[in-house]
């Protein structure tokens, strides 16, 4: 089965966070917040879409993405982030999907191939590494059976905004599995590095000024 028909990574990302407008395009040093991404989450050698929204404010991230990443882009309905999931799944049709978002750099990438490569013999429809018993915010990822996100229509705006939680809440329903390889939010309560506010953004750029070159090779060992 080649790469493209067994998981795609894709990144959930706008222009206009209301808490940090733009900030998938700050800088971090020579490079962007989603070109960091990006290129941390090309060390899993999977084909990565980004999912941003066809309202004008995220032309220049559209721009800049073809420009300069070397990612497919789809553009969706703005509010409904499941809408765009679910084209994108029907576009490309493959057997799980990854989803992070668009303002996590530092992805745990030995944790996520590590579910990648269980997948090849576990049967899991969900591995959930951001929910309650999830990594430290900012770390965590997600991997969906396809078939599975298609079964669940969302039933309010809030599953049409945040794409997982309808499968999160109808867990007992399918083959759950939470995730987090030793460093959970709840053992470590007071770390995130998750960038969702000018102060998350000044606190990664002092913590992290040193190896922003290397930022892609970071990774967390227990």
């Amino acid at each position: 089965m080649d790469k493209l028909s067994k998981a795609l990574i894709i990144i959930q990302a706008r222009m206009s966070s209301s808490r940090l407008p733009g900030k998938v395009l700050k800088p971090i040093g020579n490079e962007t917040l989603i070109s960091t991404l990006i290129d941390r989450l090309s060390r899993a050698n999977l084909p990565i879409v980004v999912a941003t929204s066809n309202h004008q404010t995220d032309n220049e991230l559209f721009s800049y993405l073809k420009g300069n990443c070397n990612v497919k882009v789809f553009r969706g309905d703005l509010a409904d982030v499941h809408s765009r999931f679910l084209s994108i799944v029907k576009t490309y049709k493959p057997k799980y999907f990854v989803r992070i978002t668009g303002d996590n750099v530092l992805i745990d990438i030995n944790g996520l191939e590590e579910c990648l490569n269980a997948l090849e013999t576990e049967n899991y429809d969900y591995i959930d590494g951001i929910g309650p018993n999830g990594y430290i915010p900012g770390l965590g990822f997600e991997i969906v059976r396809s078939e599975i996100f298609t079964q669940f229509a969302p039933m309010n705006d809030n599953h049409r905004e945040h794409v997982t939680l309808l499968l999160r809440e109808s867990s007992c329903d399918i083959n759950y599995k939470e995730y987090n390889r030793g460093f959970s939010k709840k053992k470590y309560p007071k770390l995130s590095y998750t960038i969702d506010t000018p102060e998350d953004y000044n606190s990664f750029l002092q913590e992290y000024k040193k190896d922003f070159p290397q930022l892609n090779q970071i990774y967390y060992e227990t």
